[in-house]
């Protein structure tokens, strides 16, 4: 079972009436392309703030060596890529802080789409709400009931 977090902004109107409210499920876990690559990571994540910070660490830590007796540059940069990577989904959620989103509730559960109907059957009428799936936007929520299995492949994905 996997555990999402699910934050809300909503998006007001000069009068202050709700015009739409976002909502996004984050997946935690540990992210395999932050662990190999963390720009590659922000490119895919819209956090282009945070390269220069990797890139700037980068520089700085061969300089290390000149004043360590060891060579640590390389544990080091193993070590910022494990990090990085474990803390992956607490990253993409202080990121949606500062974006103005606020937290709502944690959801466990087998996959996305379950738990997206468990916030939907939990909180009551979201027909006209936009759900962001970790940065996918859907403009209706009534899609993920019209979307057809492939080939028939999995039978219990009929509607």
């Amino acid at each position: 079972m996997a555990i999402y977090t699910v934050y809300q902004k909503k998006i007001l109107n000069y009068n202050g009436l709700v015009l739409e409210n976002d909502i996004v499920f984050i997946k935690d876990g540990v992210s395999i392309i932050a662990l190999f690559s963390p720009i590659i990571w922000c490119l895919f994540n819209k956090n282009l703030f945070l390269i220069p910070l990797y890139l700037l660490a980068l520089l700085m830590i061969p300089q290390l060596d000149n004043y360590l007796p060891i060579n640590i540059s390389a544990l080091t940069i193993i070590m910022i890529h494990l990090i990085w990577s474990f803390e992956s989904s607490e990253i993409k959620r202080w990121l949606y802080a500062i974006r103005g989103y606020n937290f709502i509730k944690i959801i466990s559960s087998s996959d996305i789409f379950n738990a997206q109907w468990k916030y939907i059957n939990s909180v009551g009428n979201l027909e006209k709400n936009n759900i962001t799936l970790d940065r996918i936007k859907q403009s209706d929520i009534n899609n993920i009931k019209q979307t057809a299995p492939i080939m028939n492949l999995f039978p219990f994905n009929k509607y």
